[in-house]
């Protein structure tokens, strides 16, 4: 850290955070990026003290388990192309969204089948439509350097290493500073809890878009290839993952899509939980790891581990 932040007290920090409107933000032109990167840089520098940064370096091989990614079928995906179950291209990326700003893709996931399913689902299930989906798991290369930062600085469940490894950025982020006061580490924690927050809500996409923008596209060496946040669709019970495109190619590796119908979709908030009705197609895509992806129908063990990802209630 080249110079100390001015940080706040507890008191002023709880009155900035109170002051803090979104909807101030939500009227600006988000197609210029830069600039309005900037602007919130700015005041986040003249109303906190300072400006949220931290990634953390890690290795794939202790990022434990599988990714997954859910996309909804429609006559135009080309089946014979990995990208098409990859991130979006920059031409499509018109939208702001919960980790990326316009034409800035990223590639959203998740940990568990369910969670990227459900978070598909709120966007995309017709009732009256016909629900075809693509589901596709892809696994972390070995040994690979990899950089990540975990916006679960709130009350979240404790999932895996991710929490130990976003309390090691608060604690990395307030040894920079000299003569910390106790008051001063206090109001850190509740600035980081209100960015962590920002990732729960529909109407904050104005200000997580940018956090993950600040992050993803850092014009840095150094920036993060995976963001991790709360899913909002299991009530922040499971996380969800926000890869930059790079880290895509470079750190993950596509394995099998199913295709799969359903049927019927109803979510409880509250709880988190969900009855789903599925209808499995006959279709396995599976990447010969050598850039080919084969469509051949589906083996009876590919469809128990559909099973298996989604089992029923």
């Amino acid at each position: 850290m080249t110079r100390r932040p001015k940080l706040l007290s507890s008191e002023q920090v709880t009155q900035a955070i109170a002051e803090f409107k979104i909807d101030d933000w939500a009227n600006l032109d988000y197609a210029k990026v830069d600039e309005y990167a900037t602007a919130l840089d700015n005041y986040f520098i003249t109303k906190f003290g300072f400006v949220f940064h931290t990634v953390r370096t890690s290795n794939t091989n202790k990022l434990i388990g599988k990714v997954y990614r859910v996309r909804k079928f429609n006559k135009s995906i080309n089946g014979n192309l990995i990208a098409e179950f990859s991130h979006p291209p920059a031409s499509l990326t018109k939208n702001i969204q919960r980790a990326n700003l316009p034409y800035h893709p990223v590639f959203y996931g998740a940990p568990s089948a369910h969670t990227a399913l459900l978070e598909t689902l709120s966007q995309t299930f017709e009732a009256d439509g016909k629900n075809l989906y693509f589901l596709s798991e892809w696994e972390f290369r070995k040994d690979q350097p990899i950089y990540v930062t975990p916006f679960i600085y709130g009350e979240y469940d404790k999932v895996d290493a991710y929490n130990q490894m976003a309390a090691k950025g608060v604690a990395q982020f307030k040894k920079e500073i000299p003569d910390l006061t106790e008051d001063e580490s206090a109001s850190i924690d509740a600035v980081f809890k209100m960015f962590s927050s920002l990732f729960e809500y529909e109407h904050t996409h104005a200000i997580s878009g940018y956090l993950g923008h600040r992050h993803l596209y850092f014009p840095g060496n150094v920036r993060s290839d995976l963001l991790i946040y709360p899913s909002i669709q299991t009530d922040k019970r499971t996380l969800n993952y926000a890869f930059h495109p790079n880290a895509v190619i470079h750190k993950l590796m596509l394995k099998r899509i199913f295709l799969f119908g359903i049927n019927k979709y109803d979510l409880n908030k509250e709880t988190g939980k969900a009855e789903v009705s599925f209808a499995i197609q006959d279709r396995l895509g599976i990447n010969n790891d050598h850039g080919y992806l084969i469509w051949r129908n589906l083996p009876e063990e590919d469809e128990q581990d559909f099973k298996e990802l989604f089992p029923a209630k």
